[in-house]
């Protein structure tokens, strides 16, 4: 068995300052209709979460045509790639073919859901400049939309089974959201999240150390694991569970080989 070490992340945190909260983008001006969206691999829509008109650049006549959130689209090809710069994509949209941002192209192959359609994630890459970062949105069936990260690199994600809460981590940390109250809760010392089969919370450090917590409502982190040596990861892997559930199984890497470490629950 394991001892709990409580450590408090809410207010002066042991393990990094006070998580910083986003709210709401601003309400969109055009009409949402409710449910998440309903898109396949390539087919999506425009994603213009402030209601703003886009401009599409068509390739056949050099011109700007106007498009607004919700215009049905077809992806082609996107263009990225580590120190490209802003990131782009080539759609198809009324039978034109043009150039939109990467971030307005919300597509099927774009979309992670839950288990049971409580929220969904939206997840594209935003900016090459020099290593590539993912914007990261939430969408709410009743048509609310979230961003919870602007820039996150190499990013995991996890839902409750329940589908009620999601966490999204990446070198740049870990954004928890409950999904009850539409918010999120960034901190940066956490990453690499896994939740357990009855809803709990796990995460890794990031940086000088790669510990194991528990991550508990109410602002606390319990200590779980921890492993003598210096990581030789920015992020680590997120844990696993064995025993049905019973065991917390965590993958250390160490130099001249990775540790796995075992915890009873």
């Amino acid at each position: 068995m394991f001892r709990y070490l409580f450590v408090t992340v809410w207010g002066v945190a042991a393990c990094g300052g006070a998580p910083e909260v986003r709210a709401p983008a601003p309400a969109p001006s055009v009409v949402v209709e409710p449910g998440l969206p309903a898109v396949e691999g390539k087919h999506g829509i425009v994603f213009s979460p402030d209601g703003a008109a886009l401009e599409l650049r068509v390739l056949a006549t050099g011109q700007s045509v106007p498009v607004t959130d919700g215009t049905p689209l077809r992806l082609i090809a996107e263009q990225s790639g580590q120190g490209l710069g802003r990131a782009e994509a080539e759609v198809e949209i009324a039978g034109q073919i043009g150039i939109l941002p990467n971030v307005a192209v919300l597509v099927g192959e774009r979309l992670r859901r839950s288990p049971v359609a409580k929220v969904a994630l939206f997840v594209a890459t935003s900016d090459c400049a020099p290593a590539c970062v993912s914007e990261v949105w939430a969408l709410h069936p009743d048509g609310r939309r979230l961003r919870l990260s602007d820039g996150v690199g190499d990013p995991s994600f996890a839902f409750s089974p329940d589908g009620l809460q999601v966490a999204v981590g990446g070198a740049e940390g870990l954004w928890h959201l409950v999904v009850g109250p539409w918010r999120s809760y960034h901190y940066r010392e956490f990453s690499a999240p896994a939740f357990a089969h009855d809803g709990v919370l796990y995460v890794r450090q990031h940086g000088a150390a790669d510990a194991v917590y528990q991550l508990l409502f109410g602002g606390q982190a319990a200590h779980i694991l921890t492993e003598p040596g210096q990581p030789v990861t920015a992020v680590p892997l997120p844990v696993t569970f064995a025993d049905g559930g019973r065991t917390v199984v965590a993958v250390f890497a160490r130099k001249g080989g990775d540790k796995t470490v075992r915890a009873a629950r």
